[in-house]
């Protein structure tokens, strides 16, 4: 009697083998195709990872000169101020003004005249020394002895120079030099003693200005330095300037610093307040030099992107000396030859990879 598992075992054996081969073929089928499909999305995601790699433009650090440059704002002062002086020495009357020929603002020259002064005053003064001199000149003659004689002689010659000062004064006051009047106390009826002054003369023979330059900028000036002045009121002006002072303090919460500039030349057309616009230019050479556009600076501590041999940026702080509008002048951080990125960093962080798809030459 046949078992059940022989008579299965007979039924195996009796199979098509057509039929085997046709299964095995559709394994192999099936195993390709998964094969392919791994390999496509093995391929897809390789790609996407790629695709993820940021392309930058990078540039070599190298030693160079930048035009550094430095600016500000103020406002055309004076050098120099001249006291308008009432001054006869030895009188001792008041003086009334009776004619003021001037106002606050007036251009002058040296000698023009400022005002005018009642006369008695010197007048009197005037006939008062010429009769004391005649007194004089009769003491002499009735002097009785020779050491007399010279000590009378004595007092006549200095009421005599006396009287030759009192005969040039003149009742008209003149101006001392030529400028801008800037303060004027008198006005007709007033009164004024001997030597007190009764305004001042602003001179336009030197000027200077103070300016405002900002505290980073102010480390590329020094005294002597030479600037060009502009004038936003009268285009087309251009004069130079030499700094004079540097202050040791700053305006504005520690922003800007004030400087004292002398103009080479004045211009007749230029006037006390006169807003005036300064820039100096200096080229500063440095040890390594490379695009500004390389530089970043969010929080006012500076770096650039270094690439390395595996093309992986790392965030290097610097230190910029100064900049011109194209490039930063630094003093340490890289050095010559170091490759920086110098585009497309906005999204790059420490240790990312990056795709170089140019180098540009220095």
């Amino acid at each position: 009697m046949t078992s059940l598992s022989e008579n299965a075992q007979a039924t195996e054996d009796d199979a098509d083998p057509v039929v085997k081969r046709s299964a095995t073929r559709t394994w192999l089928v099936l195993i390709a195709v998964v094969v392919v499909i791994a390999l496509v999305a093995a391929a897809l995601v390789a790609k996407h990872l790629i695709s993820k790699i940021p392309s930058v433009v990078a540039t070599q650090v190298r030693a160079g000169t930048v035009q550094a440059s430095a600016s500000g704002t103020g406002s055309i002062g004076a050098v120099t101020n001249v006291a308008i002086t009432v001054n006869f020495p030895g009188l001792t009357d008041p003086l009334i003004v009776t004619k003021v020929n001037v106002v606050v603002g007036s251009v002058v020259t040296a000698g023009q005249s400022i005002a005018t002064l009642d006369p008695i005053a010197i007048d009197d003064y005037l006939k008062e020394l010429q009769t004391k001199v005649r007194d004089d000149q009769i003491a002499v003659s009735y002097s009785t002895t020779p050491l007399q004689r010279a000590e009378v002689q004595s007092v006549l010659d200095v009421d005599q120079a006396q009287l030759a000062k009192v005969s040039k004064y003149s009742p008209t006051v003149t101006a001392p030099a030529a400028g801008v009047i800037s303060s004027l106390v008198a006005d007709v009826g007033t009164v004024l003693p001997s030597g007190r002054p009764i305004g001042n003369i602003v001179s336009l023979g030197s000027l200077r200005a103070t300016i405002s330059v900002p505290a980073t900028q102010v480390g590329l000036l020094s005294i002597g330095e030479t600037g060009t002045l502009t004038f936003p009121q009268l285009p087309g002006l251009t004069e130079t300037a030499t700094v004079q002072a540097i202050s040791p303090g700053s305006t504005n919460q520690g922003l800007n610093v004030p400087i004292t500039i002398v103009l080479n030349k004045v211009d007749p057309r230029l006037h006390i307040g006169l807003l005036a616009y300064v820039s100096f230019t200096q080229p500063i050479s440095a040890p390594t030099a490379l695009p500004l556009i390389a530089v970043h600076d969010p929080d006012g501590t500076p770096f650039v992107f270094t690439i390395d041999g595996s093309n992986r940026v790392h965030e290097q702080p610097v230190v910029v000396q100064a900049h011109d509008l194209t490039t930063a002048a630094l003093t340490s951080g890289v050095a010559v030859g170091a490759t920086v990125v110098m585009t497309n960093a906005q999204h790059l962080s420490d240790g990312d990879k990056v795709k170089v798809s140019k180098v540009q030459t220095p």
